[in-house]
């Protein structure tokens, strides 16, 4: 990690064009304040415009706990969704508010670090996309996400990376279809991978979660659903990459 109080190093890491963050938060109380602690230092290097803070649904005080956190930054932004219809449709609603070029993405949990962007700066200048390579997962972790990679590839008649991961950096332009048409599930993440056509990707390692519990990835079961979520939509994915 950078030092980042090296103004001439940073100076040099910098990049001038405007960047949009949309987090979704579900039941993250806990987390709020440190991830936007966390997130905020990306401005060393960033031009951050707006802080889009989704409150997707959440049953616990995570809603309170953003709208404190707005009251000490006039950049951020509290989109509240009453209802969760899915963790696709939080980052649908981020990417519709925002109005910067690049959109940073991540989620609230702090498993990823977005401060390690520091080293693709070069990447987004060349006007990519930028996708991360998760490292140093759980073993299970990694083996189920192998074998779904495997099956949609099969599906998709195309070999897919790893696109689950976080943060992504993504240059609003280059989506190649309307919002309207991705999944509000968890395979927004593959949908927007599929339609980003000009993509770069990094490593990064994941980190166990700080707080909070995971929405998804609470045993076998939880997984089965979301990994029949993804066959499901890999089915008019298909067709939306091909029109």
């Amino acid at each position: 990690m950078i030092n980042t109080t090296n103004i001439e190093t940073t100076n040099r890491l910098r990049t001038s064009t405007p960047v949009d963050v949309v987090i979704p938060f579900y039941n993250e109380s806990g987390n709020v304040f440190l991830c936007h602690r966390n997130t905020k230092r990306l401005e060393a290097f960033f031009k951050i415009k707006n802080y889009i803070y989704i409150n997707n649904g959440s049953r616990d005080n995570t809603l309170e706990e953003l709208k404190e956190l707005k009251k000490g930054c006039e950049k951020i932004q509290i989109l509240n969704i009453q209802k969760n219809i899915g963790y696709g449709n939080g980052f649908k609603k981020g990417f519709e508010r925002s109005t910067a070029q690049i959109i940073l993405t991540n989620h609230a949990d702090q498993q990823f670090d977005a401060f390690e962007f520091y080293k693709n700066i070069p990447m987004l200048n060349e006007g990519d996309s930028i996708f991360p390579i998760r490292k140093l997962r759980p073993v299970s972790s990694a083996i189920s996400s192998l074998v779904l990679r495997q099956v949609l590839s099969v599906i998709l008649n195309k070999k897919l990376r790893d696109f689950n991961g976080q943060p992504k950096l993504i240059q609003k332009s280059a989506i190649a279809r309307s919002l309207d048409d991705f999944p509000n599930d968890f395979s927004f993440d593959l949908a927007l991978y599929l339609t980003t056509p000009s993509k770069k990707f990094y490593p990064i390692n994941e980190r166990p979660r700080i707080a909070g519990h995971s929405s998804w990835n609470r045993g076998f079961k939880s997984k089965f659903v979301v990994f029949k979520q993804y066959i499901t939509s890999s089915r008019s994915l298909k067709k939306l990459i091909h029109q």
